[in-house]
């Protein structure tokens, strides 16, 4: 049974300042954002009563200890279903790391503007939109500064807007030219649901360029969703030969996960969501379509998020916990399961994440980079989420499971 939306609002309500947007289409669909934390969206939902469901995970048991003992000094896992980083989180050039510390949990550390620091409201277009922003310098791995003032608006989205949108843009194929999802428009729009997007810019404010030979920022967005015992995690990937294409998946973050935990099914690689086991998935920029989803069939959920397709020409950082990788190999898309951090060890909380990446900025003092990820939220019958899911991930619903354990 999923959480209903108004008993996490009433419980954010109590811990923190929110600001609830309200969808343009005047439907009942709601996006909660707190400023204080980094500008994140913690929740959202589409229905109007008092058992609609929440979507976003919110951590409630660290929210208390925060409320009442102060934030952890390395890492908040408050929650919510959109948040900003940056990374890179690894390689040489790591921005959660400090030059010459082991890459090990004992050692990763948030940036504090990313993590504890309250972010500014400068605007309030519409009741479907705010705007934020924060200045921060940061200093990687390598020694190198970066001056950057962070730009963040997180919109809520009529539900004809999203479907459009999501219907009509680009799939990477193997070859050229570009296909078009092919969505049943009237099937899908049955299926109650809320979409957002939040457009992320970062602008290089400091008096040094950017340049690869001292490291490179992205802009990272992960959204928190809770896990299930049958939930499925979803990435399509472009199809085509190694030797072009590279790798079809990196699992190598946490180590590969077991057999039993990830398998090919059509178009997509699937990945147990259940919070029991840790590990972590990436896409490349020449596998990744630039679509990631979840689905929790027990709670009749499913999550779709994108990003602009990735640009294979262009470098993405590694996270890699290792000096000795490719700092410009990196991934565009990512999945994570939580579970325990060392063997006995509790989880973060347990919950999955949906991760999308920006290309590396490089930037000459003055200049921008922009990265949209756009969340939305479906729950109904899987006839009404498959006429999504089918063209989407390129396997229905039915199909994006695992055998019991």
């Amino acid at each position: 049974m999923a959480i209903p939306y108004h008993d996490d609002r009433r419980f954010l309500l109590d811990h923190v300042d929110i600001v609830e947007l309200h969808a343009p289409d005047q439907s009942a669909a709601r996006v909660l954002v707190s400023p204080a934390w980094q500008g994140r969206v913690m929740t959202a939902t589409c229905g109007p009563d008092a058992a609609a469901p929440s979507f976003g995970w919110v951590n409630r048991g660290h929210i208390k200890r925060v409320s009442t003992q102060g934030f952890a000094p390395r890492f908040n896992a408050l929650g919510g279903s959109d948040r900003f980083w940056l990374g890179p989180e690894g390689s040489r050039y790591s921005i959660f790391f400090d030059g010459g510390s082991p890459f090990d949990i004992a050692h990763w550390r948030t940036p504090p503007c990313l993590d504890t620091e309250p972010w500014l409201v400068v605007g309030r277009p519409s009741p479907s939109e705010v705007v934020m922003r924060r200045d921060t310098s940061l200093i990687n791995r390598a020694g190198a500064l970066f001056d950057l003032r962070i730009d963040r608006a997180v919109r809520a989205l009529s539900a004809s807007q999203a479907l459009a949108d999501l219907g009509s843009a680009p799939v990477p194929t193997s070859g050229e030219p570009r296909q078009t999802r092919s969505l049943n428009h009237a099937a899908a729009s049955k299926a109650p649901l809320v979409a957002y997007e939040s457009i992320n810019t970062i602008t290089n404010i400091g008096a040094r360029p950017w340049r690869r030979e001292t490291g490179l920022l992205s802009i990272w967005i992960l959204g928190m969703y809770p896990p299930g015992e049958r939930s499925v995690i979803m990435l399509p990937f472009r199809a085509g030969n190694a030797t072009r294409l590279g790798p079809l998946v990196n699992d190598a973050y946490f180590g590969p996960p077991a057999a039993d935990r990830m398998a090919v099914r059509g178009s997509s690689m699937l990945f147990r969501a259940d919070g029991r086991s840790r590990g972590k998935l990436g896409l490349s920029p020449r596998r990744a379509t630039g679509i990631a989803g979840s689905y929790d069939p027990d709670r009749s959920m499913l999550t779709i998020v994108s990003c602009p397709p990735p640009d294979p020409s262009r470098p993405y950082v590694n996270s890699m916990w290792a000096d000795d990788v490719d700092p410009f190999i990196g991934d565009a898309i990512n999945a994570y399961n939580d579970g325990p951090v060392t063997p006995g060890g509790e989880p973060l909380g347990p919950f999955h994440e949906l991760e999308t990446s920006s290309p590396g900025a490089e930037l000459d003092p003055g200049e921008s980079l922009t990265h949209t990820h756009r969340t939305i939220h479906l729950t109904g019958p899987i006839e009404q989420l498959d006429a999504i899911a089918c063209p989407l991930f390129g396997l229905c619903l039915r199909d994006a499971s695992f055998p019991a354990p």
